[in-house]
């Protein structure tokens, strides 16, 4: 269990910050299980810019 799962675990009222922070984490985990070739790398890196945007909090 993570970090930001354990926060969330105890206060089953989280908020966007946590929920968004949990997203991020599990977006970045699932993308280290991707194929990586010249099709998905820009894919990726795209996808983890977006995903883990400070923009976003």
């Amino acid at each position: 269990m993570t970090n930001v799962e354990i926060l969330i675990a105890k206060d089953k009222k989280y908020g966007l910050v946590e929920r968004t922070a949990l997203f991020s984490e599990k977006i970045v985990k699932f993308l280290k299980g991707v194929e990586k070739n010249e099709i998905t790398k820009p894919l990726i890196n795209q996808v983890v810019r977006l995903a883990t945007s400070r923009e976003i909090f």
